[in-house]
């Protein structure tokens, strides 16, 4: 019984997912509940300029991390569409070549 309720616990947890991944790409400048943990952390015990400093820099790196991993996704589906797109193309330029020549019934390949 013990066994069945810890794998329908852990069954669910995994498949109800986490709601901060699908939020990650819309705003590159959101504060999470765990950005904000992170920052509380590392700011425990610092005067109150060490503490706006250290805010600032990790919400910039922050920025600058998410913006490099949205360009990369855009790059990558450019990538994915560009090849699409020649495939596409080479398909219909060997379609083309089969095509017989109607003088002579030749193969233009």
């Amino acid at each position: 019984m013990k066994k069945t309720v810890m794998v329908t616990i852990m069954l669910s947890v995994l498949l109800i997912g986490n709601p901060t991944l699908s939020y990650a790409e819309k705003d590159p400048n959101r504060q999470t509940f765990f950005n904000s943990f992170g920052d509380w952390f590392a700011t425990v015990g610092k005067s109150t300029g060490e503490k706006i400093q250290i805010k600032r820099d990790r919400k910039a790196a922050r920025r600058a991390y998410r913006q490099e991993k949205k360009r990369q996704k855009n790059m990558a589906k450019t990538h994915k569409k560009m090849k699409k797109q020649n495939q596409a193309i080479m398909k219909r330029i060997t379609k083309r070549k089969s095509i017989p020549n109607r003088k002579d019934n030749m193969d233009l390949r």
